[in-house]
């Protein structure tokens, strides 16, 4: 049965690879119209049916809870394997990315706007692959449930901004006050590192390189 699971998520895994990078380098015919956030449209005219691969798409949902899956930002763009993974809830595939391959490293940023996999499994709502990431991460669990993209938001932050997120966020959140207890006493720790005499000849050397650059 796992075996079977998993050719299935490689199998999704690589198509939706493949329409990623077939989008990715698409370019629509001169003269397309394009609705009011630069989508090209199928019917050329604003607001029209948004063309996908194929050329054909589906009018985006106005009143779905679920309608920010729909939008199109670098959740839902991202071409990062371990994005696709997340977004296509493959968690063999994210485990085996990580874990077996060791290709990747889980708190590296996924896109430019900084967000990490837990940024993207908080905006999914992906529990599963949530708690599965920090087992993953072992000690540096604490390091993914900080961490702030380009924003300077949190998964939590993350979680929290629609209402369908809101199970990850209680979860997410249970867990902060226990990260912020780590990030204190990783720099104590680092504090405590320090060598006094490093640190003092470190100042002397300042001090001299102040007073050439003053003459």
């Amino acid at each position: 049965e796992y075996m079977q699971k998993r050719r299935a998520e490689v199998w999704r895994f690589r198509e939706q690879r493949r329409k990623h990078d077939k989008s990715a380098s698409f370019k629509p015919p001169a003269g397309t119209k394009k609705d009011s956030k630069g989508v090209p449209t199928a019917t050329g005219k604003k607001g029209g049916r948004k063309m996908e691969e194929g050329g054909v798409g589906n009018p985006t949902p106005t009143a779905d809870p679920k309608g920010y899956l729909h939008e199109d930002n670098t959740f839902t763009q991202c071409g990062h394997d371990l994005a696709i993974a997340v977004r296509f809830n493959l968690e063999l595939v994210l485990t085996e990315l990580i874990t077996f391959e060791q290709r990747y490293d889980p708190l590296e940023a996924l896109d430019e706007a900084g967000n990490t996999v837990m940024h993207f499994c908080a905006y999914y709502g992906r529990r599963g692959m949530a708690t599965q990431l920090l087992s993953m991460l072992g000690e540096r669990w604490w390091r993914s449930v900080v961490a702030k993209n380009a924003a300077v938001q949190t998964p939590l932050d993350v979680a929290t901004t629609t209402q369908a997120n809101l199970e990850l966020g209680k979860q997410l959140e249970g867990l902060v006050e226990a990260a912020e207890a780590m990030v204190a006493a990783d720099q104590a720790r680092k504090t405590r590192s320090l060598d006094p005499r490093a640190v003092g000849l470190f100042a002397l050397l300042l001090t001299g390189g102040c007073l050439l650059l003053g003459r």
